[in-house]
C-alpha cells in the first residue's frame, strides 16, 4: 500500500469544515490503496504520535506583544480598554493594530506552527518511505510547510485549497499585503505538482494564477454514517435551519414575506406552522420576526450539539438553506449542504441564483433553489398539501446521486489524483 504525508491544522477543531473533510479523507483514503500518516496541530502543545497522526506542537505567532502589553490583537481596542472619546484617537489605534496584524501574521496567525511541523515531519519522511505529501488550507501555512518538505525529500506534493488564498474575496488584508502574499503563494505552489479544490469555478480561477499546474476538482462530502435512514419526520409543518445567519450575507426575509401571505390568505394553518432557527443570532433577526408578525411561528434558539443538529435536520419537514447575497460565493459550497444531504429532507435553498448549490439540488433532486417570496410561498404551497395528505413533505432527492458526495466518494477521488501523480514521477 503506497504512503501519503497530510499536511493539515485543522482535524480536531471541531465541527469546522476544515476539520470535516480532513477527518473524513483520512478515514476512508486506505480503502483505495493509500495508508495516510497525518500531520496536525496538538490541543496539549505536546510533540506525540496517535495512530497514524503526529501531533506537533504550535508557537505563537506573536509571543512578546500580547503578554508585554495585556493586548489581544484579534479584540478591538476599544473593546478592551476604555479609550478617551476621541474618534481621531480610536481610529488611529485601531488602525495602528491591524497594521501591526498584517505585518505579524504573515502568512497567518498558524505561522508558528512551521518550525516544529518541518522538524516532524522530516524526521518522519527520513524514517519511513512516503510515496506523496498533500497539504489541505487554511491556514495556508500548511501549504509553506509542504513545500519545504518536498524541497527536502523531493516527494511529489498536492495542494488542497478548500478556500481560495490571495484570491479569496475575504481576503481582509491591505492592497500592499496582497501584492506580496500573491507573490508568496505564486512561490510556494510552484513546486506543487498538483492542486485539488472544492468547485469549478475555484478550479478556473486557481489555473488562472498557477499556470502550468493542474487543477482538480473535489467536493466536500458528509460522513455516510449520517445517513437517514427513516428517522420520522415532525408531527407539524415545520422548517429547520441551523447555524448562524450573517447580516448582509443571508437574507431569511423572503422566506417571512411568504409565510406572512400564506397565513394571511388562510392557505395554511398557523398553529401547525413553524420555522426553527438554532443557533446564535443577531438581534436583526428579531426585529425582521417581529416586523412581520411571525412571533408564534417563527422561533429562535441556542446553539445546540452536533448531535442534536443532526437529529433536528433528519426531523425537518424541510430543511432551509441561506446561501451568501454575493456574486463571488457562486463557487462556495457551504459545509452544510452536505449535513442537509445526508438528512434527506426536503432543501429550500433562498438566495441568489446560479450556484454551485443550484446545481447540486438540481442534479440530486435534494430540493429547490428559490429567491422570490412569489415563488417560496407556492413551493411552500405544494409542500404543506403533502403534509396534508400524508402527514410528510414528499422528498424527491435520488439516493444513487446524493452518495457521490460521501466520504468515501471523496477519499476515492483523492487517491485518483495521488495515483497519477506518483505514476507519472
Amino acid at each position: 500500500m503506497k504512503k501519503v504525508l497530510v499536511v493539515s491544522y485543522y482535524y480536531a477543531q471541531g465541527e469546522v469544515i476544515g476539520s470535516i473533510r480532513i477527518r473524513g479523507l483520512i478515514q476512508h483514503l486506505a480503502q483505495f490503496g493509500w495508508a495516510p500518516t497525518l500531520l496536525t496541530v496538538s490541543p496539549d502543545q505536546s510533540i506525540r504520535r496517535a495512530s497514524n497522526i503526529i501531533y506537533t506542537p504550535m508557537k505563537p505567532a506573536d509571543p512578546l506583544f500580547p503578554e508585554l502589553f495585556n493586548i489581544d490583537p484579534d479584540v478591538p481596542f476599544k473593546e478592551q480598554f476604555s479609550v478617551p472619546a476621541n474618534r481621531s484617537l480610536t481610529s488611529f489605534l485601531e488602525y495602528a493594530l491591524k497594521v501591526y496584524k498584517e505585518v505579524i501574521y504573515y502568512p497567518d496567525e498558524q505561522k508558528g506552527w512551521y518550525s516544529h511541523a518541518i522538524a516532524e515531519g522530516s524526521r518522519e519522511l527520513k524514517q519511513n518511505h512516503y510515496d506523496a505529501i498533500l497539504s489541505s488550507s487554511m491556514p495556508y501555512t500548511s501549504h509553506v510547510i509542504a513545500r519545504e518538505l518536498k524541497r527536502r525529500h523531493g516527494v511529489p506534493w498536492i495542494a488542497d485549497f478548500r478556500d481560495l488564498w490571495t484570491q479569496n474575496h475575504f481576503f481582509k488584508h491591505s492592497t500592499i499585503r496582497r501584492l506580496f502574499e500573491t507573490r508568496l503563494e505564486r512561490k510556494t505552489i510552484e513546486r506543487a505538482d498538483a492542486i485539488t479544490t472544492v468547485s469549478e469555478p475555484l478550479a478556473g480561477k486557481l489555473s488562472a494564477l498557477h499556470e502550468g499546474i493542474p487543477v482538480f476538482t473535489i467536493t466536500n462530502g458528509f460522513d455516510p454514517d449520517l445517513l437517514n435512514h427513516g428517522y420520522p419526520a415532525s408531527t407539524c409543518f415545520n422548517i429547520v435551519y441551523t447555524g448562524k445567519i450573517y447580516d448582509g450575507k443571508q437574507d431569511p426575509v423572503p422566506l417571512f414575506v411568504a409565510l406572512r401571505s400564506l397565513i394571511d390568505e388562510r392557505l395554511v394553518d398557523p398553529s401547525v406552522v413553524r420555522v426553527d432557527f438554532y443557533g446564535h443570532q443577531s438581534d436583526w433577526i428579531y426585529d425582521e420576526i417581529s416586523k412581520y408578525d411571525l412571533g408564534k411561528n417563527v422561533f429562535l434558539h441556542d446553539t445546540v450539539t452536533r448531535d442534536r443538529s443532526i437529529n433536528l435536520q433528519r426531523n425537518a419537514q424541510i430543511l432551509l438553506l441561506l446561501t451568501w447575497n454575493d456574486p463571488d460565493e457562486k463557487g462556495i459550497y457551504t459545509g452544510k449542504i452536505f449535513e442537509y444531504l445526508a438528512a434527506q429532507r426536503p432543501i429550500l435553498s433562498i438566495g441568489d441564483k446560479g450556484s454551485v448549490v443550484d446545481d447540486l439540488l438540481l442534479r440530486t433532486r435534494a430540493g429547490v433553489s428559490l429567491t422570490d417570496p412569489a415563488e417560496i410561498s407556492s413551493y411552500l404551497r405544494g409542500c404543506y398539501r403533502d403534509y396534508l395528505s400524508s402527514g410528510c413533505v414528499q422528498y424527491h432527492g435520488e439516493v444513487d446521486k446524493i452518495q457521490r458526495y460521501t466520504h468515501v466518494e471523496m477519499a476515492k477521488k483523492f487517491a485518483t489524483v495521488l495515483d497519477k501523480f506518483v505514476r507519472d514521477n
